[in-house]
This record gives C-alpha cells, sequence and structure tokens, in this order.
C-alpha cells in the first residue's frame, strides 16, 4: 500500500513539475515574445527617431543656407546704404553750397536793382538838363547877330587845344558831362566856330558829347572831358569808341555803356 501511495504521488509530482515546466516554458515563450514585439517598437521607434533627425538636420543645413544668402544680402545692403550715405551727403554739400551761391546771387541782384533805379534817376535828370540846354541853345542861336562857320580839322583842332574846358574837375552831380559839353560849345561860339551838342544814350544812363562839321573831314564826335576823337557807332560800347590819346587805353565801365541812340543839336 505504502509503495502504491508513494507512486501515485511521485506520479502526481512529475505532473506538477511538467504542468510548472511547461508554464514555464509558456511563460518564456511569452516573455521572448513581448520582448521581440517590445525590440521591434523600439527599433521601429528609433528607425522614426532617425528619419525625423535626418529631416530635422535637412531643415537646418536648408535654414543654414538661407542665413548665410541672408547675410550676403545684408552685407551687400549695408554696403548700398553706405553708398547712399556718401552721395546724401555729397548732395547735401552740394545743397548748402547752392544755397550759399543762391543768397549771394540774391543780394547782388538787389544791389543791381539799386544801381539800375539809381541809374534811371539820373537818366531822366540828364533828360531833362538836356532839354534845358536845347532851349538854352535856341535862345542863344536866335540873338546870334553873326553866323557860326564849321572849322576845318586843323582848325578844330587848334581850337581844343586852346580851349581849356578839358581841365575843369569833375564833381557828380554839380559839374559833369553835359557841363563839359556846354562849356565847349560856348566857347567855340565866341570864335565863330560852329560846335553840337551830342546827346548819347546808353541803356540806363546817358552822356553828352559835342561835334563839330569840319569842312575836309566832315562830322567828327569830341569827347569834351579830354579832347579825344569819338567814333559814334549804335550798338557799340561807348569806351570803345573813344581814340584815346598816346599812352592811354579805357577800361570797361561797371555800366552798361552800348551806345542806343545819339542826336546831335546844333
Amino acid at each position: 500500500m505504502v509503495d502504491e501511495r508513494t507512486d501515485n504521488l511521485n506520479k502526481i509530482n512529475y505532473r506538477n513539475v511538467f504542468i510548472v515546466a511547461m508554464v514555464l516554458a509558456v511563460a518564456g515563450m511569452l516573455a521572448s515574445v513581448t520582448f521581440s514585439m517590445q525590440l521591434n517598437t523600439t527599433r521601429n521607434t528609433l528607425a522614426l527617431t532617425e528619419d525625423q533627425l535626418n529631416s530635422a538636420q535637412n531643415a537646418l543645413t536648408a535654414s543654414n543656407s538661407i542665413l548665410i544668402k541672408t547675410q550676403d544680402q545684408l552685407a551687400t545692403t549695408n554696403e548700398y546704404l553706405i553708398v547712399t550715405q556718401n552721395e546724401l551727403n555729397t548732395t547735401r554739400n552740394t545743397l548748402t553750397a547752392t544755397q550759399s551761391d543762391l543768397k549771394s546771387a540774391q543780394n547782388k541782384v538787389s544791389g543791381l536793382q539799386s544801381n539800375v533805379t539809381g541809374l534811371q534817376d539820373n537818366l531822366t535828370q540828364a533828360r531833362s538838363q538836356v532839354a534845358e540846354l536845347q532851349a538854352n541853345m535856341s535862345r542863344m542861336s536866335s540873338s546870334y547877330s553873326y553866323v557860326l562857320n564849321d572849322p576845318t580839322y586843323a582848325a578844330m583842332e587848334s581850337f581844343l587845344a586852346s580851349d581849356k574846358t578839358d581841365q575843369h574837375q569833375y564833381i557828380l552831380g554839380t559839374y559833369v558831362c553835359w557841363n563839359y559839353a556846354a562849356d565847349v560849345i560856348a566857347d567855340a561860339e565866341k570864335q565863330n566856330i560852329r560846335c553840337a551838342f551830342v546827346y548819347v544814350e546808353f541803356a540806363d544812363s546817358a552822356h553828352a558829347v559835342v561835334a563839330f562839321n569840319t569842312t575836309d573831314k566832315g562830322l567828327v564826335y569830341i569827347e569834351p572831358q579830354s579832347d579825344e576823337v569819338v567814333q559814334l557807332k549804335l550798338g557799340t560800347r561807348y569806351y570803345q569808341s573813344i581814340i584815346p590819346k598816346s599812352g592811354y587805353h579805357y577800361t570797361q565801365p561797371p555800366y552798361d555803356d552800348t551806345v542806343k541812340l545819339f542826336d546831335a543839336i546844333w
């Protein structure tokens, strides 16, 4: 009986051991399958992560390339800005100089306008004095009981050499060009020499000279302040029309002395 129990117990133990072994084997297989699945999942996750890393690396490379291009563009833009700034500074300096020149020109124009106004006043006064002189000459001529004669060129030169009118001092507003002309005419008439008063008009002023109708060389204009011959011609500068004495020359005056018209009054 004991042996039969023992044998049954052993069978039971063997069966239990087999069952345990089977359970352990199944558990091992399950653990192996689970581990394999986890390993595959981990591999897939790593592969996905590696792809994401590669994508990120590519994106970073592209961003770095864009950054380099942007830096180059910024450098080019900065150079352009420097050139533009230099041009702007140059333009500002030019504008400042132009404004200064414009202000200077405006000041000159204001001065010239003042001079023109003064010359116009002088011209009006000169015309008035010429009219008065012409009236006086008409009255003087009508009272002469003798006839004035036209001189020869040599007689004219002789008269001018003896006449001292050219030695009178020019005094602005008191003794000027028409006073010289009137005195030469008066002195010529004292010697029965016919002499004309010549009114010369410039752009903004006027002048007075005298004239002799010489019997051998025709009409001759004389500057009474210097006894020099004047070759009057419309459109020419007066200072260039004077035939200067030896060793002397005339320079251009600060005003326009272009001859606009001239008229001899006998």
